[in-house]
């Protein structure tokens, strides 16, 4: 079944992709907004890679390029992206949230937020614990911006990105049906992490305002650090190929994928459970 390019395999459960591929690239600004605007993706499943053509968009108008103008050689880089297109067919994202047939002991919800120089992001999954002691964690939603154009330091722009955390979680826990108390937040950034600890007051109008809003719409208590290795939402601030958009990835799976146990499995299972990030099954 295929709704405005997003198709559903009904016998796998599993949301795919599939694109025609490019006839005639126009390697110009119109080109590329052209083929961005054929990807349909309303939760953001594709973020990681379609970041990569939103900030090549951004550069084509710092570098004040009309319409039709050809790219100079520093863009050549989006030919890469174009070439990778008919690749979305192998991308496969589960539909379902829960194991069919299991009662749940507990669900919450889990977002993680990270930013670049380039972009800020924030993604959510939700975390189901069930009566046999097996636990699974699945992509629900991201959110994912270029950073502005004018001159901003990274903590600010970390902190862009965990009020746009904050405000993906909310409508995820509320669309889901779970209780706002049940979702944590995600950053590996302690100067976030410091600001939300603090009082709005005591800081100048750009951070005031946004702790403001934080503070009204969650509880200080719900923000955590996480390792930056760890934090999932560095995928779509830095972005990926198509062929590393697998089922397994952390992108979709969380920061631990459900592959054979290794020694750097059993390290990261370690930091999981002092650091209390959500283990992934």
């Amino acid at each position: 079944m295929k709704v405005l390019g997003v198709q559903w395999n009904a016998e796998m459960d599993m949301f795919t992709f599939k694109l025609n591929p490019p006839q005639d690239i126009a390697y110009t600004k119109q080109g590329l907004l052209k083929k961005l605007a054929t990807l349909f993706d309303p939760l953001q499943m594709l973020a990681p890679f379609t970041i990569r053509a939103k900030i090549t968009m951004q550069e084509t108008w710092l570098l004040g390029l009309e319409w039709d103008d050809e790219f100079p050689v520093e863009l050549k880089k989006c030919q890469e992206w174009f070439c990778q297109l008919p690749e979305l067919s192998g991308v496969q994202v589960p539909r379902r949230y829960r194991v069919t047939g299991k009662s749940i002991v507990d669900a919450s919800i889990h977002t993680m937020t990270d930013a670049s120089q380039l972009a800020y992001a924030a993604v959510s999954y939700v975390r189901h614990e069930y009566e046999d002691g097996e636990m699974t964690v699945r992509f629900v939603a991201a959110k994912a911006k270029v950073a502005p154009t004018k001159a901003t330091t990274i903590p600010r722009l970390e902190f862009m990105a965990a009020v746009l955390g904050l405000r993906l979680s909310r409508k995820v826990a509320e669309l889901l049906q779970i209780p706002f108390e049940n979702c944590t937040l995600w950053t590996d950034c302690k100067d976030v992490i410091c600001w939300i600890q603090g009082q709005s007051r005591r800081y100048k109008t750009f951070v005031a305002n946004r702790v403001s809003e934080i503070h009204q719409r969650s509880n200080p208590r719900q923000w955590r650090h996480v390792p930056t290795e760890l934090n999932c939402a560095d995928d779509a601030t830095r972005g990926l190929r198509t062929g590393e958009l697998t089922m397994d990835h952390r992108w979709f799976s969380g920061p631990i994928s459900s592959c054979t146990r290794t020694k750097t499995t059993d390290l990261r299972e370690n930091v999981l459970k002092k650091k209390n990030v959500p283990k992934i099954v």
